[in-house]
């Protein structure tokens, strides 16, 4: 008895040089203790809610120039967003919605 395995699509895009309509933006690969950090930042202004720079590296014991840089990672990938001086964490439904896909 045999089993058929669905191959994934190819995620190259029909003309070369131009990006999917459903582009998924990417974090930037770090190495595994700043992916550490990075994933630190990203919780901690999950479970506490929006916070200002300062207030988030006090609570990651992290120095605020290295939180200040994931935040911008995160930001360029879909993951935070900032009001002023605050930044928050984005819902999954927030992102979905961003991408343009159903959602629900």
């Amino acid at each position: 008895m045999s089993t058929t395995v669905a191959r994934p699509r190819p995620t190259t895009s029909a003309r070369p040089g131009r990006r999917p309509v459903h582009h998924r933006p990417t974090l930037r690969r770090v190495s595994q203790d700043a992916g550490a950090r990075r994933a630190l930042v990203l919780l901690e202004l999950s479970q506490h809610g929006p916070c200002d720079v300062p207030t988030l590296a006090e609570r990651c014991a992290l120095p605020a120039e290295t939180v200040a840089a994931h935040l911008r990672d995160l930001a360029e990938a879909g993951f935070v967003v900032a009001d002023g001086r605050r930044w928050a964490a984005v819902s999954l439904v927030e992102r979905e919605r961003a991408r343009g896909l159903p959602v629900g």
